[in-house]
Parts: C-alpha cells; sequence; structure tokens
C-alpha cells in the first residue's frame, strides 16, 4: 500500500507541481530517514506533506476560504530557523488560498482551532527549485503551528 501511496503521490508532484520524480523520491526518502532517525510518527497528507499533532484542537476542521490567525516558526530540516513570528504579530490568512505556500495550505485544511502541529513540507509544495531569503532550492521545510484564532 505505502509503494502505491508513493507511486501516486510522484505522478501527482511531476503533473501539478512540475517537481521532478527522482527529486520527490529522494524528499520522500530523506524525510522516511529523518522520521526513523527521530522516533517521530509523522500522519501523511495531500502531496507529500507530513504532520504530527501536539495539540489535537476542537470543532470542526478549517474549511478553504475560512480566516485563522497563527503563530508559527519555520526551519529547514537540519534544524536552521529562518522565520518565525512567536511572541510577535499573528499571521492572518485564509485557508487554501494561496496566501501561504501550497503545502502550509493543505496542512491548515486539517487542523482545527487550537491545534499544535508540526509539517514537513517537501519542496514541491513549499518553495521549489528556487532559493528564497535564505531558505536554499529545494529544501524541505518545516513548521511548528499553532491556530490561535478561526474567523
Amino acid at each position: 500500500m505505502k509503494t502505491l501511496l508513493t507511486s501516486v503521490f510522484l505522478l501527482f508532484s511531476v503533473l501539478v507541481f512540475g517537481q521532478s520524480a527522482p527529486l520527490a523520491q529522494q524528499e520522500d526518502k530523506a524525510l522516511q530517514d529523518y522520521f526513523t532517525a527521530n522516533n517521530i510518527k509523522a500522519k501523511p497528507l495531500a502531496s507529500g506533506v507530513y504532520m504530527v499533532v501536539q495539540k489535537p484542537g476542537s470543532g470542526p476542521h478549517i474549511h478553504k476560504r475560512q480566516g485563522v490567525t497563527m503563530f508559527y516558526t519555520g526551519k529547514l530540516l537540519d534544524g536552521t530557523t529562518f522565520d518565525a513570528n512567536v511572541g510577535k504579530e499573528p499571521l492572518k490568512v485564509h485557508a487554501g488560498l494561496g496566501e501561504v505556500i501550497k503545502g502550509m495550505d493543505i496542512a491548515l485544511l486539517e487542523m482545527k482551532y487550537g491545534s499544535k502541529v508540526t509539517i514537513y513540507i517537501p519542496s514541491g509544495v513549499g518553495y521549489g527549485a528556487k532559493a528564497v531569503d535564505g531558505i536554499p532550492a529545494n529544501s524541505i521545510l518545516v513548521f511548528e503551528i499553532e491556530i490561535i484564532g478561526v474567523l
């Protein structure tokens, strides 16, 4: 079953996001190795995104177009922090509308008010093949997200 899911993910990545199958495979293997080495049990979501729930939250799942406020910390897989708003102004976005990177939008639609999660985003639904503000091209991203408001 895992092989079938991986094959579907790879085909989807190439068709929708233009990410090459070898890169998607390499990133998925890197994530699987990281999870194993760190004893992480991550839930697979769409497009190769993985989620670990620290706090499930309450109420219904966030839906597309719904406004949310959140705190987040963005890191590279090696632990280097590249952005954070914890202790600052919360980020306000509308879920599923492309106001954040695709991988984060995918995760937001799986969350509820009060949820606290860690998500792992492959480059195909992150920043892709371009380097952005200190984030190297083709980087796997790790975000810690806490939903503090649902509008």
